[in-house]
C-alpha cells in the first residue's frame, strides 16, 4: 500500500494551475432577493395571463359551437316544424315534469324558429291552442308561465 502512487496531489496541483488562467467571459451578477421575487412574479403575472387567454379563447370557441349547434337545430326544426308540434303534444300527453320540461324546450326552439321567419304569430297562436287544450293541468300551466305564453283565460279577446 505505501509504495502505490499517489496521484491526487499532482492532480490537484495541476488543476489549480490550468484554473488560474481561466477567467469567466461574463462578470457573475449578483442579483438581490428583491430582484429575484420580483423576476418570480413577472412570470407568475405572465403566465396567468396566458392561462387566461386560453381559458377565454376556448370559451369563446365553446360558445361559437353551441351557437353553430343550435342554429342547426333550428334548421332541422324549421324543415320538420309540424312533426315538432306533434312531438310537443306526445310530450305533453306524457302528463309528467320531465316531458313538460323537454316539451317546453321544443316550444321555445319552435318560437326562434317563428321568431327567425317574422311570424312570431302563427307560434302564439299555435301554443294558444295547446295551452287551451290543455288548460286543467296546474303544472303544465305553469310551465307555459315560465316561456311566457298567457293562459287562455288570460289572453285578449279578438
Amino acid at each position: 500500500m505505501g509504495s502505490e502512487p499517489r496521484p491526487g496531489a499532482q492532480l490537484l496541483a495541476r488543476y489549480r494551475e490550468a484554473a488560474r488562467g481561466y477567467q469567466d467571459t461574463e462578470p457573475e451578477v449578483r442579483r438581490s432577493a428583491a430582484h429575484l421575487l420580483d423576476a418570480a412574479q413577472a412570470r407568475r403575472t405572465g403566465r396567468l395571463e396566458r392561462e387566461r387567454a386560453t381559458r377565454e379563447a376556448d370559451e369563446r370557441r365553446r360558445v361559437e359551437a353551441a351557437e353553430a349547434a343550435r342554429a342547426d337545430r333550428l334548421d332541422h326544426l324549421a324543415r320538420n316544424a309540424e312533426q315538432t308540434w306533434g312531438t310537443v303534444g306526445d310530450l305533453i300527453a306524457q302528463k309528467n315534469s320531465t316531458a313538460y320540461d323537454r316539451a317546453f324546450a321544443l316550444l321555445d326552439d319552435l318560437r326562434a324558429v317563428h321568431a327567425r321567419t317574422g311570424d312570431i304569430t302563427a307560434f302564439e297562436e299555435r301554443a294558444g291552442q295547446l295551452c287551451e287544450a290543455h288548460r286543467g293541468k296546474p303544472a303544465l300551466m305553469r310551465h307555459f308561465d315560465k316561456i311566457g305564453i298567457p293562459h287562455p283565460r288570460e289572453r285578449p279577446a279578438r
